[in-house]
């Protein structure tokens, strides 16, 4: 039960901690190329107007390695995090089996010592008066 409990957890924080990254990264490269000014980099001539392109690409192409690089960590962190957030409950499900188990320990032996002495007494012929 706790075990795919914790795959469940795990694959949720791993998606939602994905899309947070790349929602991250696509604001930083609109950003960065939103706040470029190409009317300075087109009087300076084609020179910059390249080194802002290829500084552009290297933005992209660091984001992508990063993000790469997330893909295989977060899903680790994730099931760290997803056991780390299921122990107690693990811990209270564990001490409440504990306890249901011995109070029916508990509660079944005497009622096993009554129904023996019951059978007992039936098994003995009576008389009426008795």
């Amino acid at each position: 039960m706790f075990r795919r409990a914790i795959v469940r957890l795990t694959v949720t924080y791993t998606v939602v901690q994905l899309v947070l990254f790349a929602a991250f990264a696509v604001g930083i490269y609109v950003f960065v190329t939103g706040t470029f000014d190409f009317d300075a980099a087109e009087s300076d001539g084609a020179g910059a107007l390249n080194a802002a392109e290829q500084g552009f690409a290297n933005l992209r192409a660091g984001l992508l390695v990063l993000y790469a690089v997330l893909i295989v960590l977060i899903p680790i962190s994730s099931f760290v995090m997803a056991r780390a957030a299921l122990a107690p409950v693990q811990k209270s499900y564990d001490l409440q089996q504990r306890f249901v188990d011995g109070a029916s320990h508990e509660m079944r032996s005497p009622l096993s010592i009554i129904q023996g002495e019951l059978e007992l007494a039936l098994l003995t012929t009576r008389t009426p008066a008795e």
